[in-house]
């Protein structure tokens, strides 16, 4: 059975970097330019890949959907 291989160290880890960009925000809302231009990065990275993700996953919905509709002259490489 596949298991994931969480370590306390990625944990921590993750911990991390979650506590930096939580301080981060903080020091954005307090009106600093720096943090308010990493924020919007950041949640501009953010936004991207969840774009990206959705997109891939209705692509391939749509590759699964058309894909098996395949005729007999298309398979195996046989043509006419």
């Amino acid at each position: 059975m596949l298991t994931p291989q969480y370590s306390i160290r990625h944990l921590l880890l993750l911990v991390t970097l979650s506590a930096v960009v939580c301080l981060v925000a903080a020091v954005a809302a307090r009106g600093y330019l720096w943090a308010v231009a990493l924020s919007v990065a950041l949640l501009s990275a953010m936004a991207l890949l969840v774009i990206q993700g959705v997109l891939y996953i209705v692509t391939r919905t749509i590759g699964m959907a058309l894909g098996r509709r395949r005729t007999s002259a298309t398979e195996g490489g046989k043509g006419c």
